[in-house]
């Protein structure tokens, strides 16, 4: 009776003692780290898409880095009430997997919602490492109003090898490539080709010096400018 006694006290620590375990282990388990993403990529093939993609951008609350990567040639004409610019607190890397973004607007239909714009945020066009080719152009048998891109409110823009921005004939008081008129334009890389401006404010770039209360500059570290010109009214602002 005595080692039945025993056994039976001995059995009962042992399930104590194996219940016990799943708890401690529990209790010494690290926190996981949060691996949530906070990128996303959006694929575009028209303006619609394109015009979806920089909505979408807009409005999340969640997502600060974001990839538009085109998946075919995209022409942009008319209006649109969704601006393709990135805002404060974004950055937005458009890749052009060898695919050609065309502004096809005349002077009377044009609008500056459609041009490509950091305004506040960040635009990287192409891939920081150079795989990645963009030709960012415009149809210069129509009057084009506005640069290929725009720098506003403290924006930078990025431009990396295998990118190309020509072609552009810009007949209003912009450049006819990059118009920098509050912000930064760090090119690392690419080509400006082929720009005018018929009012004189610079054919490939532009630094507007007016804006004494936002700091502008354009930082050319690699890449190619040339075939550029300026015609028209001369402008005291620096041009390129």
């Amino acid at each position: 009776m005595k080692k039945k006694l025993i056994s039976l006290l001995l059995s009962l620590c042992m399930v104590m003692s194996l219940a016990s375990v799943p708890a401690l282990a529990a209790e010494g388990d690290e926190p996981e780290p949060n691996t949530e993403d906070t990128s996303a990529t959006i694929s575009v093939r028209s303006q619609d898409d394109l015009v979806n993609a920089f909505k979408t951008i807009g409005e999340s609350d969640d997502t600060d880095e974001w990839t538009i990567s085109l998946t075919g040639d995209i022409t942009l004409a008319g209006n649109s009430q969704t601006e393709l610019q990135v805002g404060a607190g974004k950055t937005v890397t458009l890749l052009g997997n060898s695919h050609t973004i065309t502004y096809n607007s005349d002077t009377n239909s044009a609008s500056s919602s459609l041009t490509l714009c950091a305004n506040g945020g960040t635009l990287n066009l192409g891939a920081s490492d150079g795989s990645d080719t963009l030709t960012i152009t415009a149809n210069n048998t129509l009057d084009h109003a506005d640069p290929l891109i725009k720098v506003l409110g403290g924006g930078i823009v990025n431009m990396y090898k295998g990118v190309t921005l020509t072609g552009n004939t810009c007949t209003s008081s912009n450049a006819g490539g990059v118009d920098i008129q509050a912000g930064t334009f760090n090119m690392y890389g690419g080509t400006i080709s082929h720009c005018e401006s018929l009012f004189g404010y610079g054919g490939a770039v532009w630094v507007n010096g007016q804006l004494s209360n936002v700091s502008s500059a354009f930082n050319m570290y690699d890449g190619t400018i040339t075939e550029n010109k300026v015609t028209g009214s001369y402008n005291k602002n620096k041009r390129y």
